[in-house]
């Protein structure tokens, strides 16, 4: 492959790449939780650690009660800066098949934001593609 073919695939090839990363877990996580019962859960704690440029990063704890009046707690994978302080009310989504796995209904949270990232970064190698390949062409 030459120089010039090779720019395209370059331009286009890092931001579809990370794209297709950021959709597949979107849809993935969404679609997990398709199905599951909503209910309102209580933040119990945040676990905190230092993300980049001094910001902290939360992983709220939550709490929330399944249609038989069990109480089931569960930490999110998902870091939040700013999320939810101990004591606010969320809305949660739970498995009923397997009640202790839930997770807080939000647009962070829920995976959501992937889809979006996801599918703003592949519009994005999309127009570098274009882009750049017009440029090579026009050489």
């Amino acid at each position: 492959m030459s120089d010039a073919a090779l720019a395209p695939v370059l331009a286009a090839g890092i931001p579809a790449l990370l794209g297709t990363v950021f959709l597949t877990i979107g849809i993935v996580r969404t679609r997990m939780m398709r199905g599951w019962t909503r209910t309102t859960g209580v933040v119990v704690d945040r676990r905190t650690g230092r993300a980049d440029r001094g910001t902290t990063s939360i992983y709220p704890t939550f709490q929330w009660q399944d249609q038989q009046g069990e109480v089931h707690q569960h930490t999110s994978s998902v870091k939040q800066s700013l999320g939810p302080s101990p004591g606010t009310a969320v809305p949660v989504l739970y498995d009923p098949q397997r009640p202790s796995r839930g997770a807080i209904d939000t647009f962070v949270q829920g995976g959501r934001i992937f889809v979006y990232i996801g599918a703003g970064l592949l519009v994005v190698a999309l127009v570098a593609l274009v882009l750049v390949s017009s440029i090579v062409i026009s050489l």
